[in-house]
């Protein structure tokens, strides 16, 4: 969802998202602002996001402006849509705030948007019947596939070493296609049994490499 600032302060939607209960973090809220409103920089205000949910809580949000804008002549803002805003159906009303506190004047600089509402859309529960630890149970359930089907692809994209090679330097690496993985290692090679005793040291013998 984008939200525009108007010249006369008027927020309003220019790019609308349908926002359902309960979702997390699949959206973003944008605010385009303009960089300077009757000769202030507004860039150098703190940007605060306040809005009322259908419970009638009052949240705030301080908001941070992106370094780079998408939209020439206006300062982004962007707000992650969480269970924060969507745990409840109903209108989600909003208006920003930009303060700036000037220390040589003394003064506070305040601007003031106006509201805009937005709406959280409920959906047909159909799991409505199961108790919250089933749902949280098969919320869980379906996270942990999620990732093993993450991990399986990428032991697929693996390199799997069809060789092991052992130069006349003593140096023992692995490879694919006779392509070289890794650094490989340095062993000491010995052309003569040192000692003839089982004591677990493995003497290799150079033939025709």
């Amino acid at each position: 969802m984008v939200i525009l600032m108007k010249p006369n302060k008027i927020l309003v939607v220019s790019k609308p998202s349908r926002l359902f209960q309960k979702e997390n973090a699949v959206d973003d809220i944008v605010f385009y602002i303009p960089e300077k409103y009757n000769g202030f920089e507004l860039k150098n205000f703190i940007a605060t996001l306040y809005y009322t949910n259908p419970a009638n809580d009052a949240i705030s949000e301080i908001l941070v402006v992106a370094s780079d804008s998408d939209k020439e002549g206006f300062l982004q803002y962007s707000l992650p849509v969480t269970t924060k805003i969507t745990k409840l159906p109903g209108t989600i009303s909003l208006y920003l705030s930009f303060v700036h506190n000037d220390v040589a004047t003394m003064t506070s600089y305040v601007l003031k948007t106006s509201t805009l509402d937005i709406e959280i859309e409920t959906w047909e529960d159909y799991f409505k019947y199961l108790p919250n630890d089933s749902l949280a149970t098969i919320d869980n359930k379906i996270a942990e596939l999620d990732t093993k089907i993450a991990e399986i692809k990428a032991l697929a994209d693996m390199e799997i070493p069809d060789d092991l090679a052992l130069t006349k330097e003593g140096h023992l690496q692995l490879s694919v296609d006779g392509s070289p993985i890794g650094d490989g290692v340095n062993v000491v090679v010995t052309n003569d049994d040192t000692d003839g005793t089982d004591d677990g040291v493995l003497d290799f013998d150079v033939v025709g490499i």
